[in-house]
């Protein structure tokens, strides 16, 4: 005859929310013991175990002076019960001292905000964050994540801005536990602030002076990651690649005056030589109708780009080319010549009509200065992303 092994578990109280959330995941890292052959010696092996557990998620809350009281301590009950295990957390341990060494001069000691009016080189940013850190830590309770979050966000605040050379030379939390108290002990090196350098292709540098006339920034300027992003989707905009990656290279960094400079990496996959579209379809009114659709990103270095497209059909044939030049910022500047015939058969007698036009664009800034037409007058506002993505030239 079988007998069933009734499983007991262990049932935390005297705590709530995000705290016991955190105590039943370090509960669950101790094995309840076999109910089965449970003795006393096994009991406290657990509870010791368990203990042990549960005084790591409750230190990282910054309680270090718990009690566990048990609902009973009878092998009887244990064999067969649910168990009450009561945490009496104690106080709440709170940062009361910060003390934060570091090479920039920042004293926690006095306002931030009035430390460095002179000092340009070192970004509101920082100065801002830093701020943030002390009042998220000073005079509040030692919570493990609040604490590694601002160590973290510190961090990546600094690189972002070009501290490239930030470590932590020490980082540590002294705990009075019986006086609830603690000290943050920081010391940190920044090092000096970088500056954008030159840009470097890797690979392929085709379209070089196309993406040298969209960079918003100077050799020279402080380097910021925000810009470097803005940079990144420009270069996108120009609808010339299929694939972009810009990144600092800190390990080819130069000094200009004593000042590092982070070259900026350019990676870039140039779109296909040509590309293709082809449609056939069919209606009542028309009959059958082809297109084609052709593109030529790339007619030489400078990024002159060409396309024209093609419409057959019983009614009506149509006919564009269009060459594209850019100017000073290929972004919205750039001259649009286009040449279109159309060929329709409307009432009988059959009437041909052949247009022919030639049309070139000045925009600069998104407004047309200048617009010739041997037939008629446009105006375009036509970005250089639209007019390369599109599958027909605009006339």
């Amino acid at each position: 005859m079988s007998h069933s092994i009734v499983r007991a578990d262990i049932h935390i109280k005297g705590v709530e929310g995000e705290l016991l959330n955190s105590l039943e995941i370090y509960k669950k890292q101790i094995s309840f013991p076999d109910n089965e052959n449970l003795t006393e010696l096994s009991v406290t092996k657990y509870q010791n175990e368990l203990e042990a557990s549960l005084t790591k998620g409750l230190r990282a809350f910054g309680y270090f002076m718990p009690r566990f009281e048990y609902s009973s301590d009878s092998l009887t009950v244990w064999r067969s019960d649910d168990i009450d295990l009561n945490v009496v957390a104690g106080p709440q341990a709170t940062i009361k001292h910060f003390d934060f060494k570091n090479d920039l001069g920042f004293d926690f000691k006095k306002p931030l905000a009035s430390q460095f009016k002179d000092k340009i080189s070192i970004p509101q940013r920082l100065i801002d964050q830093l701020s943030n850190t002390q009042s998220n830590l000073l005079n509040k309770p030692l919570v493990s994540n609040v604490y590694e979050t601002q160590k973290s966000v510190l961090q990546s605040i600094a690189v972002s801005l070009g501290y490239f050379d930030f470590h932590w030379v020490n980082h540590e939390i002294q705990v009075e536990a019986k006086k609830a108290k603690a000290s943050v002990i920081w010391e940190i090196q920044f090092g000096k602030r970088y500056q954008f350098g030159e840009l470097s292709f890797i690979a392929e540098d085709r379209g070089a002076e196309l993406v040298e006339s969209v960079k918003q920034f100077k050799t020279g300027d402080w380097f910021s990651q925000a810009e470097l992003a803005k940079f990144t989707q420009r270069v996108r905009q120009t609808a010339y690649f299929d694939s972009v990656i810009v990144r600092p290279n800190k390990e080819k960094k130069t000094f200009v005056n004593n000042q590092p400079q982070v070259p900026i990496e350019l990676i870039l996959k140039s779109k296909p030589k040509d590309a293709f579209r082809f449609g056939v379809g069919f209606a009542t009114d028309t009959g059958a109708r082809v297109t084609t659709n052709w593109q030529r990103p790339w007619v030489n270095l400078r990024g002159h780009s060409v396309s024209s497209s093609m419409y057959l059909s019983r009614q009506e044939q149509t006919f564009d080319l269009g060459y594209t030049v850019p100017m000073a910022n290929p972004l919205n500047d750039f001259l649009n010549f286009n040449l279109a015939q159309n060929a329709s058969v409307k009432t009988k007698p059959k009437v041909v009509f052949i247009p022919l036009l030639y049309n070139a664009n000045w925009v600069l800034s998104k407004k047309t200065i200048g617009t010739k037409s041997s037939v008629l007058n446009t105006s375009a506002k036509t970005s250089r992303k639209a007019l390369l993505s599109s599958n027909k030239v605009n006339y």
